[in-house]
């Protein structure tokens, strides 16, 4: 194994030392997550669930019982909790939804929108119309315009 590499903080950049230390804090995060879902396949009983978990697959949860869907649910919104705290750029759309402990697929449900545009809308891609931006901003109990959702101005034509 090879030895680890000492990292003097006071030789990096600004720049440098916060990609290092959002690096540790995904890491924190992913180890979190990997105990709390070993944690519930644990209590669950669940073998299988136990030995994906311990070899780095996914944890199934349409394999379980509605209970350790709920749990498992709520640990991907806790996650995503704390990823929109870490992160001051998050789009006030994810911010609100995550705010509401809502999942994308619910917000989307509850919009009318399927997940993937849902997820467009959080992330900035591509250009949607004013009722969905409305519809969304909806969803969260928002106004367009604390979402950060303007109206485009029409040009008009001389008479």
């Amino acid at each position: 194994m090879a030895a680890e590499e000492r990292i003097d903080l006071d030789d990096l950049s600004e720049a440098d030392e916060l990609l290092l230390v959002a690096a540790l804090a995904e890491r924190e995060v992913q180890r979190q997550d990997r105990e709390a879902a070993l944690m519930i396949a644990r209590s669950e009983g669940y073998a299988a669930g136990r030995n994906a978990v311990l070899a780095g697959k996914p944890h199934r949860p349409a394999q379980h019982g509605a209970a350790t869907r709920r749990k498992l649910r709520d640990l991907a919104v806790d996650r995503e909790r704390r990823e929109v705290e870490a992160n001051p750029d998050a789009h006030p759309l994810r911010v609100a939804r995550v705010a509401l402990g809502m999942s994308q697929r619910d917000a989307a449900a509850l919009a009318g929108l399927c997940r993937r545009t849902w997820w467009r809308l959080e992330n900035g891609r591509g250009r949607f119309s004013w009722p969905t931006k409305v519809a969304a901003a909806r969803a969260v109990d928002k106004t367009p315009a604390a979402l950060g959702f303007m109206v485009r101005a029409r040009a008009t034509q001389a008479a």
